[in-house]
């Protein structure tokens, strides 16, 4: 059976969309998680994470947005708010971080926080795969973007993932 392109086109959006209900769901639970993690592990990385998880939420909601934009005027606002949504999580994770550091606070990871950041990775990895892979076909800046932020939140959990896994070995 010979699918049109327009067949064809109309099954990448679906699983665009398949894709992007599943990395929102992902987040949801997990900045849910991520809360208890931070209270319990006391930790200033669980906390980046989960900002990081709910910029990703913001993302997720762009993306249908920008894609339904048949005229394309959304696109460059669309981006516009993925660069921004960066800057503000860089400034936060700057903050966090130079606090932490003039106090030496130091954090109690647990192995639940540790399996976590490393399942969280795998999941965001995957997902970030699949979601290159179709909007690559769609042709379209504003999923690949998105896909590409999902790959660096995948990067950002793995980052964490080392240094709660590390913390233990250094005696702390």
């Amino acid at each position: 059976m010979r699918h049109t392109d327009d067949e064809w086109t109309a099954t990448l959006f679906r699983t665009g969309r398949k894709l992007e209900t599943m990395t929102l769901g992902r987040n949801i639970v997990g900045v849910v998680i991520l809360a208890y993690g931070v209270l319990a592990a006391r930790s200033v990385a669980l906390a980046g994470l989960g900002v990081g998880s709910v910029i990703e939420i913001g993302a997720s909601t762009v993306v249908p947005w920008g894609l339904a934009d048949v005229a394309q005027n959304r696109r460059r606002r669309a981006l516009r708010k993925f660069g921004l949504a960066f800057v503000a999580l860089s400034a936060c994770l700057t903050v966090l971080s130079t606090v932490v550091l003039v106090i030496g606070f130091r954090p109690y990871p647990r192995l639940v926080d540790i399996v976590g950041t490393a399942v969280t990775a795998f999941v965001m990895f995957v997902l970030a795969a699949g979601k290159l892979s179709t909007r690559r076909a769609l042709k379209n800046p504003v999923p690949i973007i998105e896909g590409r932020i999902t790959r660096g939140d995948g990067i950002f959990a793995l980052a964490v993932n080392c240094g709660l896994a590390m913390n233990p070995l250094a005696g702390r």
